[in-house]
């Protein structure tokens, strides 16, 4: 069980999906392992990096992995990942290498991931944008954006911490993500702020 501490300027959103997670979690569970990174993930875009590695603490490291659980270690390489960019922007450079090489190392292991990297990075980038053409075409409620902005943020992360270690990754793959990275935090906090204020 996760120790996660509502805290008084928690939406309504951010409140039940912590609630859910003390229920649920489970570190054996790809799916509450998700789940606790988006949490993670939604309090890092809005400004309360310390809470989020606070909880990031609490299981990013302690998850049980099998090389036939591909999506567990999917799961806990996030987590990995968003806590290495978080020590990243402390300015702990060493700790995110580490972190992000602990990670490294799983994927290959696991086998997942093979593709080039660039063809991968843009197929992501492909996938951010049609997403973010499809919200503007139907009534999407906001939680939902917040959800899939969030998976966003957080494969962009992938990107974002792994991406100097892979040949393929070009200089122009990197201009575009520090753009979508960006863009991605934007809109994703704008949709968390939008929660707060019509008191989700």
């Amino acid at each position: 069980m996760l120790n996660i501490i509502d805290k008084e300027e928690d939406s309504a959103f951010l409140r039940q999906k912590k609630r859910s997670l003390r229920n649920t979690f489970k570190p054996t569970q790809a799916a509450t392992i998700e789940e606790a990174n988006l949490l993670c993930a939604w309090l890092t875009v809005s400004g309360r990096a310390d809470e989020a590695c606070d909880i990031l603490r609490e299981y990013a490291e302690h998850i049980p992995l099998e090389k036939s659980r591909w999506d567990r270690a999917e799961a806990a390489c996030k987590a990995m990942l968003l806590l290495a960019y978080l020590e990243k922007q402390r300015g702990n450079k060493a700790e995110s290498e580490r972190l992000s090489q602990w990670a490294l190392t799983q994927w290959l292991i696991t086998g997942s991931r093979r593709e080039d990297k660039s063809t991968l990075f843009w197929r992501q980038v492909e996938a951010f944008n049609t997403v973010t053409d499809m919200i503007q075409f139907c009534d999407m409620p906001h939680n939902n954006m917040c959800v899939a902005y969030g998976e966003h943020f957080l494969e962009f992360l992938y990107f974002e911490q792994l991406g100097e270690y892979f040949e393929e990754f070009s200089p122009t793959d990197q201009l575009m993500l520090t753009s979508a990275l960006g863009e991605t935090i934007r809109i994703l906090k704008a949709q968390l702020l939008a929660l707060a204020d019509d008191g989700r």
